[in-house]
């Protein structure tokens, strides 16, 4: 506690610990351009020296896509459009005793991406824009040590270009 207020202080110890986890992730093909891509995540550990949970451990998540490929649109190629979701479980595996505040709610954010690639002579670029939490969900991540005090990311946009000489 200081004159700006209360913050919080973290300290680390090593412990012994059992981490289990697993990753899933599947494609299917639908047609020649379109591709539907799901992944889930699931992890959980626990303090076998102190019989507690493991604190800050990613929560569970459920991410897919659905992707549509056009391989040649005017001058363009390889035109791309996605569009993304995911579902972030809220982390339960915690006493409340174990952190300053409770573990955020679930969200659930959605995506989209545009991209193409373009041949100039002897250079190849490739453009894209990317809009990550498109609804501009409020959420606060439980790994982000930011959420005591602020909301995560609202709707972001990002343009990239890329040059290959």
């Amino acid at each position: 506690l200081t004159i700006r207020g209360a913050f919080p202080v973290f300290k680390y110890e090593q412990t012994d610990a059992r981490l289990i986890g697993f990753d899933l992730a599947a494609t299917y093909r639908a047609t020649e351009r379109i591709n539907i891509t799901g992944k889930y995540s699931y992890l959980d550990g626990y303090d076998i020296t102190n019989a507690l949970p493991l604190v800050y451990m990613p929560s569970n998540n459920i991410y897919a896509t659905l992707n549509y490929q056009i391989p040649n649109l005017g001058k363009f190629q390889n035109v791309g459009f996605q569009i993304n979701g995911r579902y972030v479980f809220e982390q339960k595996n915690l006493l409340p005793s174990q952190d300053f505040i409770a573990p955020p709610a679930s969200y659930f954010l959605v995506g989209l991406k545009v991209s193409a690639e373009k041949q100039w002579r002897a250079l190849r670029s490739s453009v894209f824009i990317r809009i990550e939490n498109l609804l501009n969900e409020t959420y606060r991540d439980y790994l982000n040590r930011q959420r005591y005090f602020a909301d995560d990311l609202g709707f972001n946009m990002i343009v990239g270009i890329n040059i290959s000489f």
